[in-house]
């Protein structure tokens, strides 16, 4: 390829290598080749795709097509060609050479360099995420299986698998191997990205189903494949500022800046709408509701303790005024841990109607949300990182240890002996815990957007990031 069109070369004589045939013409601009068969297509730049007839001594071009974007890789395998154009990798169905026709397409965070298909699976350098995983045995269907389990690689610029293995031209990174036998992670600018309508502030997740609240309103995701999010259902528009949201049996219970708690109801697929409200006193930050009851961090006002046996009716049953501005909360075994500025509180809640801080530990960041495993408190501490805080003694919290992170964590989430955080930087990492007063790092991801929020189901995690809400696996743990 190259100089116009293809270039048909005789190389049975290594030595002496000699062009036997040729495509030329004003419409070729040939960049890349595969060959299918007696067929070969050509991947010419602006002029988009060539199926080169190239079973006799002189190269005929059969068909053309246009491509959405300057057609730059191809790769072919059976009846179907793969091909890099603009931000897609396009599924091209070949059967028929003299007529074929691009079925599916798959879209690139940023923007694809090469592309190879192995095993029924594509492997597509991008030059902002890495090398992205497309399932493609149903090749009309393809889908994203996430991204190869390698370091942060910002300019990818090929990618060849040979025996279980991946080999990434990596730009000045230099070459990079990715064991395939892993199953394919989010790394860098991976997950599945869903647009949303406005930026996503908050999310939650409850079995299934995830709920995201953006600038313009509630969206209800099917999440049972994180690798094929859908959206389901969105309410109307609301224009609302949100700080969190919590999702149990059927309603999100949505925290907004001057309206308080919103109750939707998200079984109605047709039309998620309000049906319950809370005024509050001050500024809502985080909710988590368990059973008939609801525990909110209200900022200045502290805890409240929240009747939701009616969601319709929400109540408030309880309160606890918490030293500094509460922004998070969890709750364990009849204790609530409050993210309460520079501090960690723990309150009594086992009689709703009578919440009291009964401890406390100090701390030197600005703590702004908390997760609980058992005796152990998980606190995204602002510039401090990550704080373990064992409250065995809840009388009593002592820290642990403390884990010194690149960014300041916003939002932390758990699930499965992991901890996630997130960060306005686009920042999501991994512990593992299953040594709290050790925890191990599992591996960072970037996101092209700052988080905003975090939350883990069974399926996978789901992350609020700019005008996206967005899944991971929860195999790449």
């Amino acid at each position: 390829a190259g100089d116009g069109g293809l270039k048909v070369i005789d190389i049975s004589n290594p030595a002496s290598p000699t062009v036997t045939g040729s495509t030329t013409g004003s419409d070729q601009n040939a960049v890349d080749v595969a060959l299918a068969g007696d067929y070969a297509v050509v991947a010419n730049s602006q002029y988009g795709v060539a199926m080169v007839d190239i079973s006799g001594p002189t190269p005929g071009v059969v068909a053309t097509l246009s491509a959405p974007g300057l057609a730059s890789r191809v790769a072919a395998d059976g009846n179907y060609a793969y091909v890099t154009a603009g931000t897609e990798t396009n599924v091209m169905d070949i059967t028929d050479p003299v007529h074929p026709a691009f079925v599916a397409g798959v879209a690139a965070r940023g923007g694809p360099r090469w592309v190879t298909v192995h095993d029924n699976r594509l492997y597509v350098s991008d030059i902002r995420a890495g090398v992205q995983v497309v399932d493609v045995s149903t090749p009309a269907d393809p889908h994203v299986l996430g991204y190869l389990d390698v370091p942060p690689l910002p300019d990818t610029r090929g990618v060849v698998v040979d025996a279980g293995r991946a080999y990434i031209a990596a730009g000045a990174s230099g070459l990079a191997i990715a064991d395939l036998s892993k199953p394919p992670c989010p790394n860098n600018a991976g997950g599945v990205f869903i647009a949303t309508r406005g930026s996503t502030a908050a999310v939650a997740v409850d079995g299934d189903r995830g709920v995201s609240l953006d600038y313009v309103g509630l969206n209800v995701l099917d999440i049972s494949d994180p690798s094929r999010p859908t959206i389901i259902a969105e309410s109307g528009k609301l224009g609302a500022s949100w700080y969190g949201v919590a999702l149990a049996d059927g309603f999100a219970y949505a925290l907004e800046g001057s309206e308080g708690m919103l109750v939707f109801d998200v079984t109605d697929l047709i039309n998620p709408h309000i049906v319950g409200h809370l005024d509050l006193p001050a500024t809502p930050r985080d909710v988590v509701v368990l059973g008939n009851r609801g525990y909110l961090a209200d900022g200045s006002a502290g805890l409240h303790v929240v009747d939701v046996s009616d969601p319709t009716s929400p109540r408030i049953v309880g309160t606890a005024d918490t030293p500094y501005v509460a922004a998070g909360v969890a709750v364990n075994n009849g204790f609530a841990y409050v993210a309460d500025g520079n501090s960690l509180q723990v309150v009594d809640v086992r009689v709703p109607t009578s919440p009291r801080v009964i401890g406390g530990v100090d701390t030197p960041g600005l703590a702004t949300d908390v997760c609980v495993v058992g005796d152990d408190v998980y606190l995204a501490n602002g510039a401090v990182g990550l704080q373990v805080i064992n409250v065995s003694h809840p009388t009593a919290p002592r820290v642990v240890r403390t884990i010194a992170l690149t960014f300041a964590p916003l939002k932390i989430a758990q699930r499965a002996g992991m901890v996630y955080l997130v960060g306005t930087d686009g920042s999501l990492q991994a512990f593992d815990i299953l040594r709290p007063e050790r925890p191990a790092d599992a591996g960072r991801i970037m996101l092209l957007n700052g988080i905003y929020d975090v939350a883990v189901g069974a399926s996978g995690v789901l992350v609020g990031s700019g005008p996206f809400s967005v899944t991971l696996p929860a195999a790449c743990r």
